[in-house]
């Protein structure tokens, strides 16, 4: 019970030892990967947007967790499938699969150790169609209990961002330029931020079954919504507006974890009835 004690005030995969991980009752983990890209975000804001904030994000929910929790954090994925992003320099993807392959062999590893419950933690959008396909191939192969879970999946404090915003606003604006200026303001450029209006708008107005999210989605690249590459009002930014964000996240998450850690692995069933 003392190296269980221990270890769960280790939050990091990579600070145990092979040691611990074998004296350890792993069943009870809950192990995490932080998943995030390396990609244009727009002319005011660094191309590591996604792995800065899911790594300031792991930091504080790392510190929150209470101290009953199992949950343990995996070393960062730092790039992701970003390829509707390559006609703006700077910009790093994987393929589809390359990316599947290497998630598939990372869940493989985990599983070895006896963990039975596994969670993406995404900050990139692009990641998401994939990380669906990954956690159904993961639950297949390994019958573990595989969740993906957003940051921004979540509602945002209200009254903080305009609901044109939010629905429109998903590269580079409003939100992740508050939440940029409240973990790394000095490499936000606030004097090239203004409000890159998509393409998207025009079309909800236009259509009524076309868009990202709607009935009849299409395949885009980020030239095709704006061709700066960012989508929201970047200039309505603010750190206030960034903080109480990630305070109100990091929260949900926390909640999201504590479910996931309660829910039973008996979920997994292998029994069919024809």
């Amino acid at each position: 019970m003392k190296i269980l004690k221990k270890i769960q005030k280790k939050r990091f995969w990579e600070n145990l030892s092979s040691l611990d991980f074998s004296n350890a009752n792993t069943k009870c983990f809950l192990a995490i990967l932080p998943i995030a890209a390396v990609e244009q975000h727009g002319p005011h804001l660094p191309v590591g947007v996604d792995a800065k904030i899911i790594e300031g994000l792991v930091t504080l929910i790392s510190e929150k967790l209470p101290e009953r929790s199992n949950a343990i954090f995996l070393p960062t994925f730092k790039i992701g499938k970003s390829n509707e992003h390559l006609r703006f320099p700077g910009t790093l993807s994987f393929s589809t699969e390359t990316l599947y392959s290497s998630l598939l062999d990372i869940g493989e590893c985990v599983a070895s150790t006896g963990i039975k419950k596994f969670m993406f933690l995404n900050s990139h959008g692009g990641n998401i169609s994939l990380l669906d396909i990954t956690a159904r191939e993961l639950r297949i192969r390994h019958e573990m209990l595989v969740f993906n879970l957003n940051w921004f999946g979540f509602e945002m404090p209200p009254n903080l961002y305009s609901d044109e915003e939010l629905k429109f606003g998903i590269h580079a604006g409003d939100l992740e330029t508050s939440v940029m200026l409240a973990i790394d303001p000095k490499t936000v450029q606030m004097d090239k931020s203004k409000n890159f209006i998509p393409k998207t708008i025009q079309l909800d107005n236009e259509f009524k079954h076309i868009g990202l999210s709607s009935a009849a989605k299409f395949g885009w690249q980020a030239q095709d919504l704006n061709k700066f590459g960012a989508c929201g009002n970047a200039k309505a930014a603010t750190k206030e507006k960034g903080e109480l964000t990630i305070k109100y996240t990091c929260g949900k998450i926390i909640e999201a974890i504590s479910e996931i850690e309660k829910v039973s692995s008996k979920l997994i069933s292998n029994q069919t009835e024809f």
